[in-house]
């Protein structure tokens, strides 16, 4: 309701501001801020007040409104983000702290592969080592008996050699002690023969 009566008043003012200036036959002259008449003068100051009274009323307070629910709204935003980066920056913190810890234990689990790699060569070298210890003694025994049994037949074969060879040079044959006594000596020899060429 005042409002109505501010506007209304308002236009009245303006309106008898522009009835006297037209009354007072005031020509059109060149426009200057200091051109016009006392009475003109007067009315713009009043206009000008009635216009500062009707924008204080109806104007001013809801501008004054609507900047402080912005400010409330800028300050509020300002503390979210303050909290936001508080929390962003504790986050960082507890991810830093949770890096450290990953690359300590990953380092430990390592430095424990790494041991227990380091166990299991050594095992297997000393496995490979113990069963090439036995494949050479098993060798060495195999070449042993090869040789003996080479030897064995080696001597057979002698034996009979001389026997035939006693047979054709002597004409007759032996008789078992001749034949023992024969073998016997033919043995020695090839073995005096075979430790000589041994030796060498």
């Amino acid at each position: 309701m005042r409002m109505r009566v501010l506007l209304i008043l308002f236009m009245a003012v303006g309106l008898c501001g522009a009835a006297l200036g037209a009354e007072a036959g005031v020509a059109e002259e060149e426009l200057s801020p200091f051109s016009g008449s006392l009475a003109d003068a007067a009315w713009t100051v009043v206009s000008f007040f009635a216009l500062l009274l009707v924008l204080w009323r109806l104007a001013w307070k809801p501008v004054l409104v609507g900047l402080t629910a912005r400010q409330e709204f800028i300050e509020k935003q300002l503390k979210d983000a303050e909290g936001t980066h508080e929390e962003a920056r504790q986050v960082l913190s507890e991810y830093q702290d949770k890096l450290a810890n990953a690359e300590r234990e990953g380092k430990g689990i390592i430095d424990v592969r790494r041991k227990e790699g380091e166990k299991e060569a050594g095992r297997i070298i000393d496995e490979a080592g113990k069963e090439a210890d036995a494949l050479r003694v098993r060798l060495q025994m195999d070449l042993e008996r090869a040789r003996k049994q080479a030897e064995a037949e080696l001597l057979d074969e002698a034996g009979g050699i001389v026997l035939k060879l006693g047979e054709e040079i002597l004409g007759r044959t032996l008789q078992d002690e001749d034949h023992e006594k024969m073998i016997n000596q033919a043995i020695e020899r090839l073995k005096e023969s075979g430790e000589s060429t041994a030796g060498q």
